[in-house]
């Protein structure tokens, strides 16, 4: 399987269930709903990603996001879906730090170390300068 399909299963699966699960118990409030929900979610990946990263990001997991609440909220109203969608992505931004495809706010000395900074995807430590998987101490 290509890499933009593996990319694409988990979406694809969760759709499958979704649609299943609507279809034989009636899960869903609407299909308004449901869509509200996903497109503010991936709306909010693709704004935030381009705004702070730079580069559009993959909206799969906006997508998931999107369908797990319309699936967990339930109200005769709209938008707590759009808001729902939008605070779901945006919390994913402010709780990945700054370090998260950011270049220059990384810290650079053992004294910069925190339990609110997180290693970039290459595992580099603050602390040491080398590439482990402990945290800092």
């Amino acid at each position: 399987m290509s890499r933009y399909g593996e990319k694409l299963l988990a979406p694809l699966l969760i759709s499958l269930i979704l649609i299943g699960a609507h279809w034989a118990y009636g899960i869903l409030r609407s299909y308004e709903a449901i869509l509200l929900a996903i497109g503010s979610a991936v709306a909010t990946e693709l704004i935030l990603s381009r705004l702070l990263l730079g580069k559009a990001r993959h909206i799969g997991s906006a997508y998931v996001s999107g369908i797990s609440l319309g699936i967990l909220i339930h109200s005769p109203v709209l938008w707590p879906y759009a808001l729902g969608g939008v605070l779901s992505i945006m919390s994913k931004y402010v709780l990945s730090g700054p370090a998260r495809g950011t270049s220059g706010t990384r810290p650079t000395s053992g004294s910069a170390c925190s339990s609110s900074w997180r290693p970039s995807r290459s595992r580099r430590s603050a602390c040491s300068g080398a590439t482990t998987s402990s945290r800092c101490s």
